[in-house]
């Protein structure tokens, strides 16, 4: 009989041992994490890419996730872990336009010689075998974090060279609406054949860095396939609006498969001046590189030159300018007067009162001395029947 009483205990403990395995399995069944593995030369933020999927009924008050980074040697070479965040429904999205939802990531590199190799690197890994996991915890109302699911799978950085971006430099103002974009060859010691190349260019918004524009918003121009290392934008391509800033990168392929890119670069398209009316033509006058030429009488009329920058951009440029009488004596001198120039714009106009000459004798010859974008111009003007206040 005790026998028995032990036997019936037996089942109804392995009967409930049976129960929770199912349940567990059916928690751990509801959470998925999509990976998207990185390029093939990737750093730390390019592994943070995938989409998670919990159950709507979920019994955890908060989340984190763990990264870890192993060889293939199963050493762990880099930890790294999400800040706690809350319970975000049924699909959290994670990538590098969306990681400020996790963010800050703790990144913790175990392995010395990984470090050194990836720092020396621009950040990326060096050669070799990986395996990339992802952990995710959750913890309840009324308890701590524990593991909810786990993913990861095997990845591999080949030793390849990467093409790097030569013109137009970082950051740079293009004026030409069919811009020529150029970059080293990438090379691979154990590649037959050679490379084609893919460049990718997108409009940056406001505070994004060249990267997060090429990672998180729309294409603006893709040039695939092609043979050299020079590209030519098209006359058939999306206009690359004046005042817009864009990014771009390039990739480097073999066989149909992405092996390895650049860096990422901006640029800005300039604003051309609009041309002046034709019945202005006549008013400006033009500054010269010296005291030769002409002399332009202002008959009462405010001062209106035009100066040769026509393309220049910017948010705003410090004119500095002195008037001096034929002798060289300085008349008025606002060296340091703020006088802005707005982006586009290539021409003044400045009433003669405000140039403080009011008191200087009708008909003299005058010299007005700009200095403009780091580079002195001239021009040399008389104003006559003065009615200045």
């Amino acid at each position: 009989m005790v026998i028995l009483m032990k036997k019936n205990a037996i089942k109804k403990w392995l009967f409930t041992l049976s129960i929770s395995l199912m349940t567990l399995l059916n928690v751990e069944a509801q959470y998925l994490f999509t990976t998207v593995p990185p390029p093939p030369q990737f750093n730390h933020a390019d592994v943070w890419n995938f989409t998670l999927t919990t159950p709507n009924d979920s019994m955890y008050l908060e989340y984190r996730i763990t990264c870890n980074i192993w060889d293939d040697a199963t050493n762990l070479l880099v930890k790294s872990r999400s800040a706690n965040f809350p319970n975000f429904g049924a699909v959290l999205v994670v990538n590098y336009g969306t990681i400020g939802q996790i963010s800050p990531i703790t990144v913790s590199y175990v392995s010395g010689p990984t470090y050194q190799a990836a720092a020396s690197g621009g950040g990326f890994f060096p050669s070799g075998n990986y395996v990339i996991e992802f952990i995710l915890e959750g913890r309840p109302s009324d308890g701590v974090f524990s593991p909810v699911t786990q993913t990861s799978y095997p990845f591999q950085v080949q030793q390849i060279f990467p093409p790097t971006l030569l013109s137009p430099s970082d950051g740079d103002t293009l004026c030409s609406p069919f811009p020529v974009f150029t970059w080293t060859p990438a090379f691979d010691p154990n590649l037959f054949g050679g490379f084609t190349y893919n460049i990718k260019i997108a409009e940056m918004l406001q505070g994004q860095t060249a990267q997060q524009a090429l990672q998180s918003n729309p294409s603006h121009h893709n040039g695939t396939l092609i043979p050299s290392t020079i590209y030519n934008y098209p006359p058939n391509g999306l206009t690359l609006v004046p005042g817009n800033s864009y990014a771009w990168t390039v990739e480097a392929v073999a066989n149909g498969n992405v092996l390895a890119f650049s860096q990422y670069w901006s640029f800005v398209m300039c604003v051309q001046s609009p041309p002046l009316p034709d019945s202005l033509h006549n008013q400006f006058a033009q500054l010269q590189s010296d005291w030769a030429g002409e002399v332009h009488v202002f008959d009462n009329q405010p001062l209106k030159f035009i100066f040769e920058e026509r393309n220049y951009v910017g948010d705003s440029i410090l004119v500095q300018w002195d008037l001096k009488d034929m002798d060289g004596n300085v008349l008025a001198d606002h060296n340091n007067f703020p006088l802005y120039v707005k982006r586009g714009m290539n021409y003044l106009e400045l009433p003669p009162c405000f140039l403080g000459i009011n008191n200087t004798p009708a008909g003299e010859f005058l010299k007005l001395n700009v200095g403009i974008l780091s580079e002195e111009r001239y021009l040399k003007c008389r104003f006559t029947n003065l009615n200045c206040p």
